[in-house]
């Protein structure tokens, strides 16, 4: 029997070790089901075996007795805790009382980190990152900018927060900035006898220290930005750092000393990320107030209009329908040129990736995945391979390095079309060629026939027509958001589809040559099946666009006809309350709302 099959469950076996020693102590290791399921090993954990119930609730009250009281639940190096339950735990949410003005809006997502490698996490993690709006990425200031583990995870899963997901800014903490040594940091070459190191030497001690602090921050925040801008930035051109990049250097030690801090609360720039979050929460505060105002607004002015008792009401109201209607097909018409031009352009872009696939994937797949230069001589690497075909293709190692067969395979026709998926679906902002710009800006109601109908009563029903229309809009546009997930994720998913049979046969081999017979395998499947493959991928793409585009169409014409009927074809002859008084209020209150996004914007 060869190394390889020795060794090939290995890493599988040392996890399941750890994780029942962990739970069991070492006299559970080599015991039976039936003996490890007996419920007195449960008796801490009840919730675990009952059938309705799998949540263990736990309530403090300070943050220090919470951490004590869950660390053997969280932590595999908590060294106090008799038992470790965290092999059972599948997820862990801490909620936060009087935090309002904070979280009531903001869901703080800790994911798995590197040392955590199994499938279930990774499958998790996957997920969870595409539905993140904004990640953190934290770190001591002293390994930010030099170690490697942080920017090859932020460069292996940025199709997963970008174009495959939904973050708008990716903000990286640089932690202990107290954390540093004055004599040996002004001692360095780099700034032995330089205008800083003759100046700060004058200083007192607290002094000299703060100065140094300050000094390594501001660099730390240029070698970031900078390192940003090389494994980002210039291989991925579509994306604007100054948007979405930004750096803060704290110290929770000076933020919470209250005797003699050396630096001020601003300089620890702990208060600085509180505003990100509190800026964050407040607008998603300011959309639901804005939305519920708007909503009350809408009904109470169709309420007003059907009491109207005008006799050209009818007339007015039958001549509106008809102009809306006919406004709602051309505003239509106008989505549908913008989409088929994205179509369009899209097909010809995944054309060419599709060519350049064909010729050049094996390669890439033996240089990136299969046969490695880096792995050549091939110890431990079977490791790697073998659980990347256990997993469908997607392999995390303990280190965070990330193995991605099929995204490997799919990426020349990513590369062929990111520039374009970026255009069409931006995460921050709007492009003038985004399909959230165009639905931001549809509305049958023209400038023109609003301030023709200004004064009369049919300017209620536009008042509620609009605002039929923004609800519609809003909905589409987290809809496309979901969409557009689906959509980018589809070549890779329909490469991975193509790859599956490879992929469990692969699992299967053992004995001498394993690796050898794997990497052949793989080579062979990918060689045969290289132009069903690329081609079947494309055309999933296409389909999930042209559904996309009858998704809106379909939703706007439907929605928004319904909205007419219900407005304009109903009679005025429904005895309803009097509620101008109301609908002054909402005027003021929908004006203040409308002034306060404005200042934002």
């Amino acid at each position: 029997m060869s190394d390889e099959n020795d060794n090939k469950n290995e890493e599988l076996v040392r996890v399941a070790t750890a994780k029942i020693q962990a739970f069991y102590g070492k006299d559970g290791v080599g015991k039976s089901l039936k003996d490890l399921m007996k419920g007195e090993h449960f008796r801490e954990i009840p919730e675990f075996l009952s059938p309705t119930n799998t949540v263990k609730m736990i309530s403090c009250g300070t943050a220090s007795e919470l951490s004590g009281k869950i660390a053997c639940y969280t932590r595999s190096d908590n060294k106090m805790a008799v038992k470790h339950y965290w092999p059972l735990v599948k997820c862990v949410t801490i909620k936060v009382p009087n935090t309002k003005e904070l979280l009531e809006h903001i869901v703080l997502l800790d994911l798995p980190g590197t040392g955590d490698c199994n499938k279930t996490r990774d499958n998790m993690w996957k997920s969870h990152l595409s539905q993140c709006s904004s990640v953190w990425i934290v770190n001591d200031i002293q390994r930010a900018a030099s170690e490697r583990e942080p920017w090859m995870i932020l460069e292996s899963s940025f199709s997963y927060l970008i174009q495959g997901g939904e973050c708008e800014n990716i903000t990286f903490i640089c932690t202990k900035t107290d954390d540093i040594n004055p004599k040996n940091y002004l001692g360095s070459p780099v700034l032995k006898n330089t205008e800083l190191h003759l100046d700060l030497e004058k200083k007192g001690a607290a002094e000299r220290k703060r100065g140094c602090i300050q000094h390594r921050n501001e660099q730390a925040k240029i070698m970031l930005g900078e390192r940003f801008n090389d494994e980002v930035v210039k291989k991925k051109p579509f994306i604007q750092m100054e948007k979405i990049f930004q750096v803060f250097t704290v110290s929770a030690e000076e933020f919470q000393n209250d005797e003699n801090p050396i630096l001020e609360q601003e300089q620890t720039e702990i208060p600085q990320l509180k505003q990100v979050l509190e800026d964050m929460n407040e607008r998603h505060s300011k959309t639901a107030v804005k939305d519920y105002i708007s909503g009350v607004y809408g009904i109470l002015s169709l309420i007003k209009a059907a009491n109207s008792n005008d006799s050209t009401m009818v007339e007015m109201k039958s001549n509106m329908y008809q102009l809306l209607k006919d406004s709602l097909e051309e505003q239509l018409s106008t989505i549908t040129s913008l989409m088929t031009k994205h179509y369009n352009d899209l097909k010809k872009l995944l054309s060419e990736g599709v060519a350049n696939s064909k010729k050049s994937c094996l390669q890439i797949a033996k240089e990136k995945v299969i046969t490695p230069e880096a792995r050549k001589d091939g110890r431990g690497y079977h490791r790697t391979l073998s659980s990347l075909c256990r997993n469908k293709g997607f392999c995390r190692s303990t280190n965070g390095d990330i193995t991605d067969l099929n995204k490997t395979l799919a990426e020349s026709m990513y590369a062929a079309i990111n520039e374009k998926f970026a255009v069409i679906f931006p995460n921050a902002g709007t492009t003038g060629e985004s399909i959230y710009k165009k639905i931001c800006n549809f509305s049958i109601i023209s400038d023109n026939m609003a301030k023709e109908w200004e004064n009369t009563p049919m300017s209620l029903y536009l008042m509620f027509l609009t605002t039929e229309e923004n609800f519609l809009k809003d909905k589409l546009k987290r809809d496309v958001l979901l969409r557009k997930k689906v959509i980018y994720e589809s070549l890779t998913d329909e490469v991975q589809i193509i790859m599956c049979p490879c992929y469990e046969e692969a699992s299967k081999i053992s004995g001498k040559g394993t690796l050898k017979k794997t990497q052949e395998l793989l080579v062979k499947h990918i060689d045969s099946s290289k132009n069903p493959m690329f081609d079947n991928a494309q055309k999933k793409m296409l389909e999930g666009f042209e559904n996309l585009r009858e998704y809106i169409e379909q939703t706007l014409r439907t929605e928004l006809l319904e909205s007419l009927k219900r407005s304009l074809k109903t009679p005025n002859s429904l005895s309803l309350p009097d509620v101008s008084e109301q609908l002054e209020n909402m005027e003021t209150y929908k004006m203040l709302a409308l002034r306060e996004r404005t200042s934002q914007i």
